[in-house]
């Protein structure tokens, strides 16, 4: 799994990476769901980077911009084809990868692993030798922090915020995102409900 790591240069070439990312009911400008507050509490708490809410599909998609009219198709068709369902939170992780210093571990549901089977068998055919690997979460801090500050961080989750595990989160949408640069310059280029025909 490639992981992005500071300063999240952009390309120099014309290609430019997007992500398919699951993403929660969309709620007013003013209301923020209980994972994106511990988000931005996290990451004010810690001085690491603010992110946007999401459960990675399929990420690093390093193509060219002409490309995104078939990334948009792909999850277009996804999400029509897609019941909303809910994520299972079975607790509080943490690993030496920049963007999943701290995370929440999300059941490999039917859904999902066949969902990210279907993406990575269209978006990267090159890696048919391997096995994919499937690993859900929600990430919660970003950042190269050390072992032992990622496991006070995630011990603390619980005491902070007193989350009962599991605990469900409503997937209702599928979405294009443009992942160059830094992730407060990240962007929905889309996103489509997911129907469940």
């Amino acid at each position: 799994m490639t992981d992005l790591k500071p300063p999240f240069q952009k390309i120099i070439s014309h290609n430019r990476h997007f992500a398919l990312w699951w993403m929660l009911k969309r709620l007013s400008k003013k209301e923020s769901s209980p994972l994106q507050t511990a988000i931005d509490d996290l990451a004010l708490a810690n001085n690491t980077i603010r992110f946007e809410e999401h459960l990675t599909l399929l990420g690093l998609l390093n193509r060219m911009p002409a490309e995104l009219y078939d990334i948009k198709a792909f999850a277009k068709d996804l999400a029509q084809k897609t019941k909303p369902f809910a994520a299972e939170i079975t607790g509080v992780g943490f690993r030496a990868m920049h963007t999943q210093a701290v995370f929440l571990p999300v059941v490999p549901t039917e859904t999902l692993v066949s969902a990210f089977a279907r993406a990575d068998n269209r978006f990267n055919p090159q890696n048919q030798a391997e096995v994919p690997v499937c690993m859900p979460h929600f990430s919660l801090v970003y950042g190269d922090l050390s072992q032992e500050r990622r496991m006070v961080i995630a011990q603390d989750f619980q005491r902070r915020y007193a989350w009962s595990f599991p605990y469900y989160v409503d997937i209702a949408r599928l979405a294009v995102v443009d992942v160059d640069g830094q992730p407060d310059e990240w962007k929905v280029i889309s996103d489509y409900p997911l129907i469940g025909k």
